[in-house]
């Protein structure tokens, strides 16, 4: 409306008319209930506008809340494919451009945030590729977000691009031994040729 306005020179009340022309009739409506639909001020107008519609305030649209309800979506569905790796990077990228200049978050919440929302199979994966290309790296700070973005499109694309429905990694140190059932008289046998075996070569 701003750049048509613009061009053929409108301004004052007639764009304010004209905006109001241009929207739905329920929404003119609307719009005229307002007290700056009756002057000539097109940027109280403006503001009296988007105060109808938070969701057009970058200010609100962007909120803590909406990028821990993003991760939290991402980390119970997770993410098995490069497909919904981009979507949640795309995502994520718009909630850090707008909330970290404005101080609403930290590059260290940042940084959580991103390694939370792979999921669990995708993060046990990237968290294993990470220690053995970054082993200096401290175990309790958290990875900068970039690495674990780069590590989960290696490990996808590794995987030809879908991690399919495969558990997390074992844990180190978590092994179950095989127990095998041996017969005595088998295992009397066998030592009894061991011990024949050796006196050969005493």
């Amino acid at each position: 409306m701003e750049i048509l306005a613009r061009e053929a020179n409108v301004t004052g009340r007639d764009k304010i008319l004209w905006a109001g022309r241009y929207a739905e009739t329920s929404t003119e409506e609307l719009w005229r209930t307002l007290p700056a639909y009756a002057g000539a001020d097109w940027d109280a107008f403006k503001r009296a506008v988007t105060e109808l519609y938070p969701s057009l305030d970058e200010d609100r649209k962007y909120t803590v809340s909406g990028l821990a309800d993003l991760v939290q979506k991402y980390k119970k569905s997770g993410i098995l494919n490069r497909e919904q790796l981009g979507e949640f990077i795309r995502t994520f990228t718009l909630f850090e451009a707008h909330m970290l200049p404005r101080n609403r978050v930290t590059d260290l919440d940042l940084d959580r945030f991103a390694m939370d929302g792979l999921g669990d199979v995708l993060e046990s994966r990237v968290r294993l590729h990470l220690h053995i290309t970054l082993p200096a790296h401290p175990l309790d700070d958290p990875y900068p977000r970039q690495s674990p973005f780069t590590a989960a499109r290696f490990v996808l694309q590794t995987d030809s691009g879908t991690l399919g429905l495969a558990a997390p990694l074992v844990p180190a140190g978590t092994y179950t031994v095989k127990r095998e059932e041996v017969d005595a008289d088998t295992l009397q046998s066998a030592i009894r040729a061991l011990s024949s075996a050796a006196n050969i070569f005493t």
